[in-house]
C-alpha cells in the first residue's frame, strides 16, 4: 500500500507489518520498530490511529481524547487491525 497523504498530512515514509499471526503480533512488531527508530507510541483505542512522536515523550492519550492540534503535532501514527491484521507505521513530513 502506497500512501501520499494521510489525515491531510504528507507521508514521509510508511512501514507495513503483516506476517505475524499471533494476537497483536503485528502491533508489537510495529511498536518495536518505533522504539528502535527513536519514536514512542501512545495508547491504543479500538481501531483508531495511535499517535507516535519522535524522542522522549509521554503519550498516554488515546486518539479520541486528543485535540485536533495534538493530533496535528504527532510525528506519525500506527493504523490497521491491531489485534490480528496488518499494521502500518506512517511517518509524516515535518
Amino acid at each position: 500500500m502506497i500512501m501520499e497523504i494521510y489525515l491531510g498530512r504528507k507521508v514521509k515514509e510508511m512501514h507495513e507489518f503483516k506476517d505475524n499471526n499471533n494476537d497483536f503480533g503485528n502491533y508489537y512488531k510495529a511498536v518495536d520498530w518505533c522504539n528502535s527508530n527513536g519514536y514512542i507510541a501512545g495508547s491504543m483505542c479500538m481501531d483508531m490511529p495511535i499517535a507516535i512522536m519522535q524522542g522522549n515523550y509521554d503519550l498516554p492519550l488515546k486518539w479520541k481524547n486528543m485535540s485536533n492540534s495534538e493530533r496535528m503535532s504527532c510525528d506519525g501514527v500506527l493504523i490497521g487491525d491491531f489485534r490480528n491484521g496488518t499494521v502500518n507505521v506512517i511517518i509524516f513530513n515535518s
